[in-house]
């Protein structure tokens, strides 16, 4: 009430004239008291009032020129555009506060990653207008060139040289928003998506659903951890390694016309992942980026300056300016692209934190020991550790890190495994367009 009772009395302030309120809430742009306050003087002007061309005029001020910490007014301003829309501000006002969420969205370091993510939130909620992580046809894909990379750490390190073919690595992790068009299409309910969650009893063919080892009942789209989890721009969690892989079948045909010959959408194996994190020993000169042109190519290459970084960035440390880890402070899953300083050699972000991914690698039934090796011998039927139709009992191998785990689990060479038919809140995904028998 004591917040509702001085945005009041500050409206009051600027029936003729506007100015005396940005006077007013300016200078506390930033302090966690005041914050309530400026959301309800918006608010009270933009709705109670039906001033919006007036509160349009305050917040447009108030991110023209940002006073206080840096991000601070883009997401006061965004916070407030999703309290009072639709109808308490313009729709050029909305406009302009969603630019300045995007700007403040890859501003690093100039803006904190707890403020990053904070716009991100605020963005999701005002319909983010980033294709590339909202549309599956806009999906944006990063080329990754044949050559040997150096994998592993300590006494596996080793020049891998079993990638003699090009491949394409997803920009982001698979976000909400882009899980959901698979729901929406049905999903869920063809069967020849589930072949290998059927045989392991994941997928029903009677229900045509999806029950994991923790779901108390079948389900058709992913576990839902609430807000902000489940906000449109955030990577997808929630979803077993049999739905991620459901999920690559679909994807395919979705985007049949653009594939190149052989190849198709797939979970990355681990040694994909680690190169697609680390670089080859030779990368192209500047990232190849694209959500059309998914053709081999043979561009200029420069030599890796750093080719057995320890993180995806170069420097020997993890960053909370790069990643969403434990030391970042967010807390939980992030806005995709919040983290651009972080970016592989090829261009691919998130790799370091915000979710743990799933790859199509196999880790072998002990938690504490791997039954299987990388690369393994795809001749070697018995121990090939890339066998989609491996059983639930087999642990599959995830890469990257999470929001709540160490800036250690970061490392571009660190393994971690999970049952495939289980889900939690700091697993997700991304894919990988390559050769469908590499």
């Amino acid at each position: 009430m004591q917040e509702y009772l001085a945005a009041v009395a500050i409206t009051q302030r600027g029936q003729r004239d506007v100015s005396p309120v940005i006077d007013i809430l300016a200078p506390h742009i930033g302090d966690d008291g005041w914050h309530e306050v400026a959301l309800l003087t918006v608010g009270y002007i933009g709705i109670v009032q039906q001033r919006d061309e007036v509160a349009a005029e305050i917040l447009l001020e108030l991110i023209k020129k940002p006073r206080g910490e840096p991000g601070k007014a883009s997401v006061l301003a965004g916070e407030a555009v999703v309290d009072a829309w639709p109808g308490g501000v313009t729709a050029e006002c909305k406009a302009a506060v969603i630019q300045a969420l995007q700007e403040s969205l890859v501003n690093d370091p100039g803006v904190k990653p707890m403020l990053r993510a904070a716009a991100g939130r605020a963005l999701a909620k005002l319909d983010d207008p980033r294709e590339a992580v909202t549309k599956i046809d806009k999906m944006e894909f990063c080329f990754v060139p044949a050559g040997p990379f150096w994998m592993g750490e300590g006494d596996v390190e080793h020049l891998n040289d079993s990638l003699n073919y090009h491949y394409w690595i997803a920009r982001y992790p698979i976000t909400n928003a882009q899980f959901l068009a698979f729901v929406k299409a049905g999903g869920y309910g063809e069967q020849r998506y589930w072949k290998e969650a059927q045989k392991a009893e994941v997928w029903d063919v009677t229900c045509q659903q999806v029950k994991g080892r923790t779901d108390e009942e079948f389900r058709s789209r992913p576990y839902s951890f609430g807000d902000p989890f489940n906000l449109p721009n955030h990577p997808v969690v929630g979803v077993t390694w049999y739905e991620a892989l459901a999920f690559t079948n679909w994807l395919t045909e979705q985007l049949r016309r653009i594939l190149p010959e052989g190849y198709e959408v797939r979970l990355p194996s681990e040694v994909e992942w680690e190169k697609g994190a680390r670089g080859g020993e030779h990368v192209p000169s500047e990232p190849i980026i694209s959500h059309v042109n998914l053709q081999p190519s043979n561009p200029p290459l420069t030599e890796n300056l750093q080719p057995k970084r320890l993180y995806p960035w170069r420097g020997d440390s993890p960053d909370p300016n790069h990643a969403n880890y434990y030391d970042a402070r967010i807390g939980t899953t992030s806005a995709v692209g919040c983290f651009p300083g972080g970016a592989s050699p090829y261009g691919a972000q998130d790799l370091a934190g915000n979710v743990w991914e799933w790859t199509r690698s196999l880790w072998g039934k002990d938690w504490e020991k791997p039954d299987f090796i990388y690369p393994s011998n795809p001749k070697d039927s018995e121990n090939y550790c890339e066998n989609l139709g491996a059983g639930k009992d087999i642990l599959r191998v995830l890469r990257g890190g999470s929001f709540d785990y160490s800036g250690q689990n970061l490392r571009c060479a660190n393994r971690y495994r999970y049952d495939p038919d289980d889900r939690f809140r700091i697993i997700g995904f991304r894919i990988v367009v390559s050769p469908s028998k590499p």
